[in-house]
C-alpha cells in the first residue's frame, strides 16, 4: 500500500499491528468484560431480592391496612371507620393466594375501644405493595 507524502511515496504494511492499536484493544476488551461482570452480579443480585419478598412483612401490612383505613374513614364519614379511626391493627393471619397476592386477617382496634375483624387483600404492583380488597369478617 503506497502513502503519498511531502517527501515521496512510502509503502507501509497494512497487516503490521502498532504499539497504539495493541492497547486500545486491550483497554476496549478488559472494559467490556468488567461491564459484563458488572451486569452480571447487578442482575442476579436484583433477581435474588425479587424473589426473596413473596409476602410483605408484618410492620408494612399493619402500615397498609391503617393508612388504607384511614383514607376511607375520610372519604365515607357516616361508616363506622369514619367515626371512630383506626388506632392499631393486629395481623392474626397471612397467607399467600398466588404469587404477589396475599390474604391478610386482621382485628382493627379503633379510638373509642371497639374491636373489628377483617379479611384484607394486598397485591404487589409495580411501585411496592397495595391494598387490593376487604371484607368484614364475623
Amino acid at each position: 500500500m503506497n502513502r503519498d507524502s511531502e517527501f515521496g511515496t512510502r509503502k507501509t504494511n497494512p497487516y503490521k499491528k502498532t504499539l497504539i492499536s495493541q492497547r486500545r484493544r486491550a483497554s476496549g476488551a478488559v472494559m467490556k468484560r468488567l461491564l459484563a461482570l458488572v451486569l452480571g452480579v447487578v442482575f442476579s443480585l436484583s433477581f435474588f431480592a425479587a424473589g426473596c419478598a413473596r409476602q410483605p412483612s408484618e410492620k408494612r401490612s399493619a402500615k397498609i391496612i391503617s393508612s388504607y383505613f384511614e383514607d376511607y374513614g375520610k372519604k365515607y364519614k357516616d361508616t363506622v371507620y369514619g367515626q371512630s379511626p383506626v388506632e392499631t391493627v393486629e395481623l392474626t393471619r397471612k397467607y399467600e393466594i398466588r404469587k404477589h397476592l396475599v390474604a391478610v386477617e386482621a382485628f382493627l382496634t379503633m379510638k373509642d375501644g371497639n374491636v373489628r375483624r377483617i379479611h384484607a387483600t394486598i397485591e404487589k404492583g409495580p411501585m411496592g405493595w397495595r391494598f387490593v380488597s376487604w371484607e368484614n369478617a364475623s
